[in-house]
This record gives structure tokens, C-alpha cells and sequence, in this order.
């Protein structure tokens, strides 16, 4: 009798875990649609999709000041180039605060410094330029992966700005976007006063 009760106990313990297993089994395909759609299911104020483009476009630019970092660095000729903000650069300090209380607000602000790097750059090579243009981007001297690396900035920082995503990102995806800016602008100051101190010397 007792052998018969712990079995009973065991099956009882095993039935919805069984139940479980064989739905699962059964509706796989269903299943993974299901995780497929909760992977772009978006909670109150965060986007999943968005947020990971936007850590993917900050990884991308870090790969791009790494190879550009490679590149000057077995050729030599861009020894100068700094990989990130001017020490005591208080403006992108203020953006990560930014984007931690709105994400779309430190995107855009980020993207602004680069903004402004790339007109310094191009004015000082045509001063004939009125304003920015994402074209400017493709005269710049600069590695071709960092070039579509700028480009890619660029895009998010619209998605951001105008495509009613802007408050999905996630704070921390905000973030290390503005560090992948600061880290770009670093980049282009550098490139732009190892330019400069190449002409002087010419």
C-alpha cells in the first residue's frame, strides 16, 4: 500500500511538468514565433530592438577607433590620433546625466559634438562649406569602416529624434552611446590636429 501511494505521489509530482514538456514539444514551432515576437515586444518607455541597435551602432564605432587605432599604429603616420574626450570635457559628462533621464535627449546631443567635430574638419579643409551635410562625411580623411561607422551614428540619432522611438532606448544603451561619441570626437580631434601639424610642417 505504501509502495502504491509513492508512486501515486510521484505522478502527481510529474503530471504538469509532463503536461508542460509535451506542449512545448507539440507547439514547438508556435513556441519559437512566440519567443520571436517577445524578443520586439516593448515594455512601457523601452524598446528591445532599439536599444540593441543602438549598443550595436556603439560597438561598431568602438571597432572602428580600434582598427583606425591598428592602422595608424603599423603605418605611423597618425601617432597623434587621442581615442577619446579631451581630459575635463565636461559636455559629455553632462550627456551621460542626459541620457540616463532621457534616453532620445543624450542620443541627440551626442550626435551634435560629432556633428560639430565633422563641420570643424570640413570648413578647415573648404571654408566655402556653409553648414554640415552627411556627404561632408565621405571627403573626410578618415578610414572607410569609420566613415559608415559615422554614417550608422547618424541614422540612430534620427530614428531618435524623429521616428517616435526616442524615449525607447534604454537608459544605459543611451549611454554607451554617448561614450562611443566622445570617443569618436577624441578620435577626430586627433585626426584633425595630426592634419594640422603635418601641414604646419610642410
Amino acid at each position: 500500500m505504501d509502495v502504491a501511494r509513492l508512486v501515486l505521489d510521484y505522478l502527481k509530482v510529474l503530471l504538469w511538468p509532463s503536461v508542460v514538456l509535451f506542449v512545448v514539444l507539440w507547439f514547438r514551432n508556435d513556441v519559437r514565433g512566440l519567443f520571436r515576437r517577445i524578443r520586439s515586444l516593448s515594455a512601457p518607455g523601452v524598446d528591445a530592438e532599439f536599444s540593441d541597435e543602438v549598443d550595436a551602432v556603439s560597438a561598431e564605432a568602438e571597432a572602428a577607433l580600434r582598427a583606425a587605432a591598428a592602422q595608424s599604429g603599423s603605418t605611423g603616420a597618425d601617432a597623434a590620433i587621442t581615442m577619446g574626450p579631451p581630459d575635463g570635457d565636461w559636455g559629455f559628462e553632462a550627456l551621460e546625466y542626459v541620457a540616463r533621464l532621457s534616453p532620445s535627449a543624450g542620443i541627440v546631443g551626442a550626435w551634435k559634438q560629432v556633428e560639430s567635430q565633422l563641420f570643424r574638419m570640413a570648413l578647415a579643409d573648404d571654408p566655402s562649406v556653409v553648414r554640415w551635410t552627411p556627404r561632408l562625411v565621405d571627403s573626410l580623411d578618415v578610414p572607410p569602416k569609420m566613415k559608415e561607422t559615422l554614417h550608422d551614428m547618424r541614422r540612430l540619432r534620427n530614428e531618435a529624434a524623429h521616428t517616435g522611438t526616442a524615449e525607447t532606448a534604454t537608459p544605459d544603451a543611451a549611454v554607451g552611446y554617448v561614450r562611443s561619441c566622445a570617443r569618436v570626437v577624441g578620435y577626430l580631434e586627433g585626426r584633425y590636429e595630426h592634419r594640422l601639424n603635418r601641414l604646419g610642417d610642410s
